[in-house]
Formats: C-alpha cells, sequence, structure tokens
C-alpha cells in the first residue's frame, strides 16, 4: 500500500471515529470520586431528553447536543432526531400518559451544578443542599453521570438510544426522577419530570458555590415541548412584542397637537 492510500485510510479512519464520538454524552468532566470542584469544561456537559412510556415500558434517552451553558444564551430552536420519531411513533397510543425531564451536568469554573428541568412543579429547591460529600446535590450529580455514562456505552453514533425501562441505560421506573432530586431532597412538591406531551416545561440551574457551598437556582428563559406530530423536541423563548409603527405615529400626532395647543394659548 503507498503512502498516500495509506494517509487516506487513517483519515477515513480517524473521521469515522470522531462521528462515532460525537454524540457521546458529555458530563462536562465531573467525576463521582471528586464531587463538584470545578476543574472540568467551562461549558458544561450535555442536556440529556428522556422520554418513558410506563404503559409499554420503553424509554428513550436522547442527547441534545446543547451544552449547559448553551442554555444561557439559547433562543428558539427544534431538534429533530430519527430515533425520537420513531420512538413517539411506535408508542403513540396515548401521548397523554407519556413522562419527560431532562438534566444535565456542569463542572467548570464559575459554572458548577445541576440543570434540571421544572416539571410543572416550578423551581422549589431546599437551600439545606450541600455540594460535599454524601451532599443531596453532589449525589444528584452522581446520578446524571451514571445515567449518562451507561447510556453511552450504547448510542455509538446516534444520539439517542431506546431501552426496556428495568434496564441500566433505561428510564428504570420512577427511579430516573429521583437521580435529580424530588420530595424532601429538593423541597416541598418538586417534580422534575412532567406527564403528557400537551405541555412544555422549563429548566433551571442549581448552582454551587464552591467558595462558600451555597446553593443558587436560576430558571433558564425558553421553555421545551415535545412535538409528537413531527418527532421533534423544541426550545422556545418568547421574545418581546414589537410596537407597530402605527403606534408610534400616533404618539408622535399626539405630541404635535399638544405643541400646537401650548403656541395657541401662549
Amino acid at each position: 500500500m503507498n503512502m498516500k492510500l495509506k494517509t487516506l485510510v487513517v483519515a477515513v479512519a480517524m473521521a469515522a471515529a470522531g462521528t462515532a464520538q460525537a454524540a457521546l454524552i458529555s458530563t462536562g468532566g465531573y467525576n463521582p470520586n471528586n464531587g463538584p470542584d470545578g476543574t472540568g469544561a467551562a461549558a458544561g456537559g450535555n442536556v440529556i431528553f428522556v422520554l418513558y412510556d410506563p404503559t409499554a415500558g420503553q424509554s428513550l434517552a436522547l442527547n441534545t447536543q446543547k451544552t449547559v451553558q448553551d442554555m444561557f444564551t439559547a433562543t428558539s430552536f427544534s431538534i429533530s432526531d430519527a430515533g425520537l420519531a420513531s420512538f413517539l411513533s411506535t408508542y403513540s397510543a396515548d401521548l397523554s400518559v407519556m413522562q419527560w425531564n431532562m438534566g444535565g451536568l456542569a463542572n467548570g469554573p464559575g459554572l458548577t451544578g445541576v440543570a434540571t428541568s421544572n416539571g410543572n412543579a416550578g423551581d422549589v429547591w431546599n437551600p439545606a443542599m450541600t455540594p460535599g460529600a454524601g451532599g443531596l446535590l453532589a449525589g444528584s450529580m452522581d446520578g446524571i453521570y451514571n445515567f449518562a455514562t451507561n447510556n453511552n456505552a450504547f448510542l455509538g453514533s446516534s444520539n439517542s438510544y431506546a431501552a426496556p425501562s428495568g434496564s441500566i441505560t433505561g428510564f428504570i421506573g420512577g427511579g430516573w426522577g429521583y437521580t435529580l432530586g424530588s420530595g424532601a431532597a429538593w423541597g416541598a412538591g418538586f417534580n422534575n419530570s412532567l406527564t403528557g406531551l400537551s405541555g412544555g416545561m422549563k429548566m433551571s440551574f442549581a448552582a454551587i458555590d464552591l467558595g462558600t457551598d451555597a446553593v443558587s437556582m436560576n430558571t433558564f428563559a425558553g421553555t421545551w415541548s415535545v412535538n409528537a406530530a413531527n418527532g421533534t423536541l423544541n426550545y422556545t423563548t418568547v421574545s418581546a412584542v414589537p410596537v407597530p409603527a402605527a403606534v408610534w405615529l400616533f404618539g408622535s400626532g399626539l405630541l404635535g397637537l399638544v405643541g400646537i395647543s401650548r403656541r395657541k394659548k401662549a
């Protein structure tokens, strides 16, 4: 084999390897052995979408390819995935029972914590959460890390993977909700999953201040929704409604009339 052909073969192999790795869920450099320490990627890890059909006992994990940092600046976008479309088509008998949620990790300098969906309960959280060893937030980070790495073993070059709910890569019943914390772990009434595909869901970021161990929560501007008709996952932010030009003209006309009236009185 001549040198040019060898170079071409190596280049193709490297490209194929890069494609295969591209779909793996990034956990932002988080290591459960070290806990949250701010030494990972500045942009954080990938946001994960999980969809579960309790009737069929099947779940799907999707790597959105969006980072936690993206959620602070993202506007509206749509994610199309063949696996998601197939899952929705196969298990579409009763979309009202489907459960879904979202999560992601960040372990970078200035961005350390958990991105979690709010479900329909709002961002109620427990200020007693601590990031140290055995801390509730650190435990949630471990749960997302384990879920991501377990699914990475099956994702390959695809962004999504469907699995039975009882498998180590699946939803595992209500377990996925617990990995992000629920009930007393996060606060009274907190639920990070939503049942039914007719509504939208917000996401928040529970951030750790590594200097003080204080935890705060900020809600992202956009709303996630699932379109079962075309098999897409959508993120939508509501922009300010522009004021029609006619309103500005009307206002300037009123100011002009006020000016004329004042001159006549003078």
